[in-house]
């Protein structure tokens, strides 16, 4: 049989002396670093003891848009990529395991699961898979590492013609580099409490473009609470030779999953909050990537080609309901998947006119991929197969475009993008072996219009829409009948057709100098389906049409050369259009607030506050809201750097993730398929000491 079982310590039994191999490699660079610091000798006394602060970023290209410079990710002091996202205007996420995991998102009052409803990628290039076991769309961005990254952009909405399947609600590019401030070598290591140790270096040429960096780390990280454990390490680069770049990844991960705790239980007593009920469940996960872009220029003309290879491989055991389902095995589910995928793009601009351009974006990929979900008894071992098979799926599309100025203050951006979907899926012979293929087409017309009143306002409007393609296997039919623990009139597996989901909004931006920007943003969204992810069943549920209507709001401010604040809030009114009630996990109302600076004698410090407000659960359910402050403070001279932050300053007891469904980890009493409100503990104040240096 083609399931293997994952072992008790879940099997990456090398990742330590992968991940210190990664590490000895970036050292073995580091003379040349030395050489390149060396030829900036100037400017490195000049640079190397203070922190500049001196104006706010670059304005954005329309009002929802948000942005993470090198600045703001160097105060956020995360300790993954995947928590830049956290401190991003409009963006929630909510961890139910640990580090190694990808996270579930949430944006402009959508459910996004793991990936469904928002693409996430590195220089274009969106890392989701779609059709994967644990979650359509599954985006896992362990591998990148915050040190190697440039900046971080945030799209609301699907508006511009690069964006393509699963981006209905966003999308986010991380964009790999270091600025030219920072260049050089660097080193660090990270020790916190409790039980967090992670060492980290970084190459990137003085002379280089500043796309060009080499990053590599090693996490290892007891977690907080029971089962919530992460080792981790990788490596990840760029380099730039003339026209081309060559980029790659290799990481590895080990990591708890330790489920939801019953509100109820922890109410009575019953489990502590930093327990686990499944305290010997986690998983594994290894990625590999390596792809080459060329760009060029010719007259009138620019334009670039990129191809890409990444292999995957995600391995993981669960049990959200203890022995609901079944009381003599209990719940405990394996999910394998293993996926390799080639995809290749292009894109170009030609100028037409002095005023007008004409755009285009191109591209294709194919993607295969082999996948199962097992019931298995507390030993790991399996008992029945509920879904597997193997799979290749594919893409293309073209989205002609034109952008120019109707005069001089009216500036015009629109196109349409064409995007064919395949589907070919085949089950596992133990569930029938029935095969099943499709070809799908989707037309999605997107415009954006930008009128600049003066120098200081610019006002926005933009209309588009986004598609969602549904998973491979649904086209193999159903291979059990599902339990849905959803309050919906029409609740059902997902589809096989194309989900679109159209959009508007319109915004003002105020930006009288690079010391200010002020924008505000009134969005709307209609989806013929909403899919959100149910964690008993561990497929995305279709529960009917919603629309979205909700307002932001987003400013930075620099009032002095040493001191910056940023802040944000975005409020939602999510529903259903049948019945009126509220979208499951849409939280309202969304805030954060960013404040950062130099003080005296090269030290520096800043604060964070992040806020959620209650959000609706399933079967009329709320969960209540939370607010985090984090804070840091530290010290530069002449490249080295001290720092030490605090996570959760007030020390607040907090759910970083709450469902609501029902489940029998009692085993004394009567099963009972009345839902209860579950909860995924939040992380107590923490304390990380880091220190780095830099040459």
């Amino acid at each position: 049989m083609r399931c293997a079982v994952v072992s008790r310590k879940y099997g990456v039994d090398s990742l330590w002396g992968t991940g210190w191999a990664l590490v000895l490699g970036v050292a073995l660079l580091w003379p040349s670093g030395l050489a390149w610091a060396g030829e900036a000798d100037e400017h490195e006394d000049e640079d190397d003891d203070r922190v500049v602060v001196t104006v706010a970023p670059a304005p954005p290209e329309s009002s929802s848009e948000a942005t993470l410079d090198r600045q703001a990710i160097d105060a956020a002091g995360v300790r993954s990529a995947q928590d830049l996202l956290r401190t991003m205007s409009g963006l929630q996420l909510s961890q139910h395991g640990s580090e190694g995991k990808a996270a579930q998102f949430f944006v402009r009052g959508f459910d996004a699961a793991h990936g469904t409803d928002i693409t996430i990628g590195v220089d274009g290039l969106a890392f989701n898979e779609p059709s994967h076991i644990h979650g359509h769309g599954y985006a896992d961005i362990g591998t990148v590492i915050p040190e190697a990254v440039h900046s971080v952009r945030l799209r609301k909405g699907a508006f511009e013609l690069d964006q393509g399947n699963l981006s209905t609600a966003a999308d986010v590019d991380y964009r790999l580099g270091v600025p030219e401030a920072l260049r050089g070598s660097a080193a660090g290591g990270d020790l916190g409490w409790p039980g967090r140790g992670r060492l980290w270096g970084v190459v990137a040429p003085v002379e280089g473009d500043e796309r060009d960096v080499l990053a590599a780390e090693v996490v290892a990280d007891a977690g907080a609470y029971e089962n919530r454990g992460t080792e981790r390490a990788g490596v990840i680069g760029q380099h730039t030779i003339g026209d081309w770049r060559v980029r790659g990844a290799l990481s590895g991960a080990r990591f708890g999953l330790p489920g939801a705790l019953p509100l109820a239980m922890i109410d009575d007593g019953q489990v502590g909050r930093e327990e686990s009920l499944t305290p010997d469940t986690g998983g594994t996960s290894m990625q590999a990537w390596l792809g080459a872009v060329y760009e060029g220029q010719r007259d009138r003309l620019d334009h670039q080609t990129s191809l890409d290879v990444r292999a995957r491989q995600f391995d993981g055991r669960e049990n959200f309901t203890g022995r609901l389902h079944d009381a003599t095995y209990g719940d405990e589910r394996h999910e394998f998947q293993r996926g390799l995928s080639v995809v290749g793009a292009h894109r170009g601009r030609l100028e037409l006119s002095d005023d007008w351009a004409g755009v285009w974006h191109a591209g294709g990929g194919v993607d295969w991929f082999d996948q199962f979900d097992d019931g298995v008894d507390e030993q790991g071992e399996p008992h029945r197969r509920h879904r597997g098979g193997t799979g290749l799926q594919g893409q293309v599309h073209l989205a002609p475009g034109i952008e120019g100025w109707v005069t001089d203050w009216l500036e015009l951006r629109g196109g349409v993008r064409l995007e064919a979907l395949s589907f070919h899926f085949r089950e596992d012979e133990q569930l029938g072996a029935d095969r099943g293929s499709e070809l799908l087409g989707v037309i999605a017309p997107r415009a954006r219009v930008m009128m600049y009143a003066g120098d200081d306002w610019t006002i926005t409007a933009a209309g588009g829409r986004g598609f969602r393609g549904p998973q491979a296997r649904v086209f193999a039919g159903d291979t059990e009948e599902f339990d849905f623990q959803m309050d919906a009139t029409d609740v059902r597996a997902a589809r096989g057709n194309i989900t679109v989901v159209d959009g508007a909004e319109a915004g003002v931006m105020f930006s009288p100098d690079r010391q200010l920007q002020l924008s505000t943003t009134a969005f709307g969204h209609y989806s013929g389906a909403e899919f959100v992810y149910d964690h008993v069943s561990r497929l995305n549920v279709d529960l009917g049409a919603t629309r979205r209507i909700g307002a932001e709001l987003a400013a930075q401010y620099a009032p002095t050369e040493w001191l910056r604040m940023q802040g944000h809030i975005t409020a939602v009114d999510a529903r259903f259009v049948d019945n009126g009630e509220p979208i499951p996990f849409a939280a309202p109302l969304e805030a954060g607030m960013m404040v950062f600076g130099q003080g005296p004698a090269n030290s520096f410090g800043g604060v964070q506050w992040r806020a959620v407000g209650p959000q609706p659960l399933p079967f009329g359910a709320e969960s209540a809201g939370w607010q985090l402050v984090d804070a840091h403070v530290g010290w530069k001279h002449q490249g080295w750097e001290l720092r030490l932050n605090v996570d959760n300053v007030f020390g607040a007891e907090w759910n970083e993730g709450v469902y609501h469904f029902a489940s029998d980890f009692d085993g004394d009493k009567e099963t009972t398929p009345l839902p209860t409100t579950h909860v995924v503990v939040g992380h107590p104040r923490s304390l990380r000491m880091q220190v780095s240096y830099r040459w």
